[in-house]
């Protein structure tokens, strides 16, 4: 595909003043590949802005971007770090193929010998004394694709809002998520918890998990353990001086060390960009997930990109390339060689979502669990096309809606290769079909201290709130909810218990949608819708409270039987005839 440029040329007749008024008018969806001008190596992850309405995307791992103009007279800028930026305008075609070229202009004013790398070493460090301690908030996507040779196995796509304090991305909060997995030789292959190693990995605060950087230590131990070369230096858009320089950890240091390539504008001391490498790290954070002595992790390579983001003269995290190659060892001596490429953007400093209203009950339950917990938010995917990794296949719509693809539902239950799903312990949305609790473990109830049949039981259910506005389109998904990390039952299992359970769970649902019946009453507005939802919570935990005294897991068969008529009447569930539940 070749680039080029269409002149028009305005002319006094009818017919041309027509169709170039015709054009103004209505939008098109532009598309394109960004390649390096002098590798024609595609070039992942480069910023396509439309100037004049703020609004962009990102190329994909392949350079391949997709964007919506609103007027073929916008300005649409391309740029990529340590490239010139590249101006499109007039647009007049749908299809592009966008050559940056590298900005090498050597600086007159740089000028170093071997003898005087020592100021170097002050100038990397100098950008780290400038770190700025303000915090921000924006919309940001994230994407993760795991490949096992050349076959796709995995995918997870989402929305968040992403908290920044400085250089750090600190934690990202789930608006909307889907994944989808495929076997390979019969085996799953998923990173079910990589967002999270994502946000823990500070710039200059050492990790347990992850090797040293070169940020992370004094300016002493970074000459002790550090060789710093220049690589280039050059001016950006902004005339401001960027430096190139190439960190290596010196031949004594153990294979735990980071390599580094850091771009820093020398101007406003400032760090633009930082790339970490290392092969075959000694210290990571990846572990197989069910590990057996006889599974290992053979080798893990790792590939990290940061790139930093000025706002109002103080720099801010905007974008990490998180990339690892692993050799996975199985039980049977078979090696695959899993690679994963993951990307988080944070493409808009300016607003936020509406996030769902739904509190996890814990932190750390990882990408894979708390995409489960939500339910699937087919208006939001549908009209949301704020930023997505495009591609002309449209491969993520292919994928979550191949046969052959495990969702974030099946994954967690019966599949006809595992018989109890691959996750345990799922959120459950409520449905008619019944839900059961395994048998009584005995090795929970602590016997050294007096038991309560109160310590011995809990359930909790919640209901899911997420408010969607696009394109003067409104739309509020609600579900039930049942927590499994705070929902549990030691005591024995009878038909009784079963039957008192459920009739919770229905209690619930039935409490949802009066809160749905109450929300066609109030006006579309965020505030007032989540002040009702806070209402329907607290109502929620005092009926719960009623019905758990008056009942008392089932064993007063009268004030069972009268829940079991509320649930009856209002949903035309029996549950005590499901039970089988009788007075005895």
């Amino acid at each position: 595909m070749r680039l080029f440029f269409l002149l028009l040329l305005l002319t006094t007749t009818t017919h041309s003043f027509s169709q170039i008024e015709l054009s103004l008018e209505k939008s098109i969806t532009i598309e394109g590949n960004i390649i390096d001008k002098l590798t024609n190596e595609p070039m992942p992850y480069a910023t396509i802005i439309n100037n004049n309405t703020k609004k962009g995307t990102i190329s994909n791992i392949n350079g391949y971007f997709k964007l919506k103009v609103e007027n073929p007279l916008d300005r649409i800028i391309i740029s990529y770090i340590g490239y010139k930026p590249f101006l499109l305008k007039n647009v007049s075609s749908k299809h592009y193929l966008i050559r940056l070229e590298e900005n090498v202009h050597n600086l007159s004013e740089f000028m170093i010998t071997p003898s005087e790398d020592s100021y170097l070493y002050d100038v990397f460090y100098e950008c780290k004394k400038n770190k700025s301690q303000k915090n921000v908030t924006g919309k940001a996507y994230y994407e993760l694709k795991t490949t096992v040779g050349i076959n796709l196995v995995e995918i997870v796509e989402s929305f968040h809002n992403a908290n920044v304090s400085g250089y750090d991305l600190q934690t990202i909060d789930l608006k909307a998520g889907r994944l989808g997995m495929q076997f390979y030789k019969n085996r799953t292959f998923m990173s079910i918890e990589s967002s999270k190693a994502i946000t823990s990995m500070e710039n200059f605060k050492k990790n347990e998990f992850f090797p040293t950087s070169p940020y992370q230590l004094s300016k002493k131990n970074l000459k002790k353990h550090y060789y710093i070369e220049h690589v280039k230096a050059y001016k950006n858009e902004q005339f401001d001086s960027i430096y190139v320089l190439k960190l290596s950890p010196k031949d004594s240091v153990p294979r735990s060390y980071f390599n580094c390539t850091a771009w820093l504008n020398t101007t406003n001391k400032s760090i633009v960009k930082l790339n970490l490498t290392l092969q075959n790290a000694k210290t990571h954070p990846f572990l197989p997930l069910f590990p057996t002595a006889k599974e290992s992790l053979e080798k893990v390579d790792l590939n990290i990109t940061k790139s930093f983001l000025t706002i109002e003269q103080s720099s801010f995290f905007e974008h990490i390339d998180f990339n690892y190659k692993v050799d996975y060892k199985n039980s049977e001596g078979e090696t695959y060689r899993i690679n994963t490429d993951a990307v988080l953007h944070v493409y808009d400093f300016e607003s936020t979502f509406d996030l769902p209203l739904f509190i996890f009950s814990s932190k750390n339950i990882g990408d894979y669990r708390e995409i489960n917990a939500l339910p699937s938010n087919n208006f939001f995917w549908n009209n949301n096309n704020e930023l997505k990794l495009h591609h002309k296949e449209n491969v993520n719509f292919k994928f979550f809606n191949d046969p052959k693809t495990l969702t974030v539902k099946n994954s967690f239950s019966n599949t006809q290769h595992i018989k109890k799903g691959i996750f345990e312990h799922p959120f459950i949305e409520w449905s008619k079909r019944r839900i059961l609790f395994k048998e009584n473990d005995s090795s929970k109830i602590d016997t050294k201290t007096p038991i309560y049949l109160s310590d011995q039981y809990d359930l909790n259910a919640k209901i899911f709130l997420d408010v969607n506005n696009y394109t003067d389109s409104f739309d509020i998904l609600t579900a039930t909810i049942l927590d499994p990390y705070q929902s549990f039952y030691y005591l024995p299992i009878t038909p009784q218990s079963n039957c008192f359970i459920n009739i919770y769970f229905d209690i619930v649902e039935i409490e949802r949608r009066k809160m749905v019946a109450d929300l066609l009453k109030i006006k579309k507005e965020y505030a007032l819708i989540k002040q009702l939802h806070a209402k329907y919570l607290e109502k929620i935990n005092t009926v719960k409270m009623t019905y758990f005294k008056e009942v008392e897991r089932g064993s007063n068969f009268k004030n069972l039987k009268k829940w079991n008529y509320y649930v009856l009447n209002n949903l035309g569930i029996n549950n005590m005839d499901l039970f089988m539940v009788t007075e005895h």
